[in-house]
């Protein structure tokens, strides 16, 4: 309950759900969800302080060392770097690392301690931390594209004190993250002919040389080569020593390549093999992109069954946010204002999605005509 007045704008209601909570007799594993909802809430309308101690009760609770115990701890010093206490936020994440354990929290906190490093001019540490990313192998696939991304930005803006000493695999990683901001760009053909030119390179690990022909099929598929861009993934896919977690990364990006060359039914079954993941987020991926197979298709009912499951299984910011833009495109397709005004008022706490809803709401071209003088929209666009 305290979630959907969360959803629905109502942050007070939603923590005195939580208060009412907390005065009931429960198990210990119920009062930790409690705790976590708790922190959740805060987090979520700006209650720092709040949310903190929230975790900091949490982490008196769980056992020492777990991967409960690392994620709050993880949680803590994203918090405390948001707070502009750096050294606190370094104290969690050194024991993070010391222990490490969990391959994708131990990147997570490399990663936030080399942003740290950085924003206080520690230039060769971070770029050590991020390198140390770059080295953990079944590392998240947007952690590692993060890390790769800040080493390229140190080194083209020249803040590294000697790029001659930096070893051929940093310089590596730095190509690899130009190149994906080439991509970004959209200058795919750059992005492939830098990949040709570092995939001729000597002494390269074969992480980098795979992390090359991925970002080389990305750069196909957008100058519209699919076919081309599923032989490289595929190929890539029939190697020995891929990880787990880069095979779930190149097939969610094969079974998108599928289907903008309009092959239905092999993203649809690409996306099904995603969906039966054992990784939450990975499994979210499969049920968006056999949404949006169903919305090509016309099924639109199929496919907002499939968001709706999204919701209910992932708490992911990006993926939420995702989802319910999503529902309010199908919302507008089928002419249901009043769908669409939900759509758009349930992630509202989020300070990006609230101000393109505001601007939409003052423009007249979110909600519809229909809703533009309900109570909702009207507090929204006098926010």
């Amino acid at each position: 309950l305290s979630d959907l007045r969360l959803q629905r704008q109502q942050s007070t209601r939603a923590l005195e759900e939580l208060e009412k909570a907390s005065q009931l007799v429960i198990s210990d594993e119920l009062q930790i969800r409690l705790l976590e909802a708790t922190a959740r809430v805060h987090d979520r309308i700006g209650n720092l302080p709040e949310a903190i101690e929230a975790y900091k009760t949490l982490l008196e609770k769980t056992v020492p060392s777990s991967v409960a115990a690392k994620a709050t701890q993880l949680a803590l010093a994203d918090l405390e770097r948001r707070r502009k206490n750096p050294e606190k936020a370094l104290e969690y994440l050194t024991t993070i690392i010391a222990e490490e354990g969990d391959p994708r929290l131990l990147s997570r906190a490399l990663f936030i301690q080399g942003r740290i490093y950085e924003e206080q001019e520690e230039i060769d540490l971070a770029t050590k931390r991020y390198q140390e990313v770059l080295n953990i192998e079944n590392a998240e696939s947007e952690t590692k594209e993060e890390a790769r991304l800040s080493i390229a930005r140190l080194v083209l803006q020249g803040k590294t004190t000697n790029t001659d000493s930096l070893s051929p695999e940093i310089l590596a990683q730095a190509s690899l993250g130009k190149m994906r901001s080439l991509l970004d760009q959209n200058a795919p053909e750059q992005a492939i002919e830098m990949a040709n030119n570092l995939i001729l390179q000597e002494e390269l690990s074969d992480s980098i040389i795979r992390a090359t022909k991925n970002i080389r099929a990305e750069a196909l598929s957008a100058m519209g080569k699919f076919q081309a861009a599923n032989d490289q993934w595929e190929e890539l896919l029939r190697e020995k020593n891929i990880s787990s977690v880069e095979r779930q990364y190149i097939e969610s990006l094969l079974a998108y390549n599928k289907l903008q060359n309009n092959d239905v039914e092999g993203a649809k079954l690409a996306f099904q093999s995603l969906r039966n993941s054992s990784d939450l987020n990975t499994r979210s991926q499969g049920l968006l992109g056999l949404a949006e197979t169903h919305r090509l298709t016309g099924e639109l009912e199929k496919a907002k069954e499939l968001y709706q499951s999204v919701l209910e299984q992932n708490q992911d910011r990006e993926i939420l946010l995702q989802t319910w833009q999503e529902l309010s495109e199908i919302a507008s397709e089928q002419d249901r204002p009043e769908d669409r005004l939900q759509a758009w008022l349930h992630p509202i706490p989020d300070a990006s999605f609230r101000a393109e809803a505001k601007r939409g709401a003052e423009q007249g071209t979110v909600f519809g005509k229909e809703n533009k003088n309900k109570p909702e929209v009207l507090a929204l666009i006098n926010d």
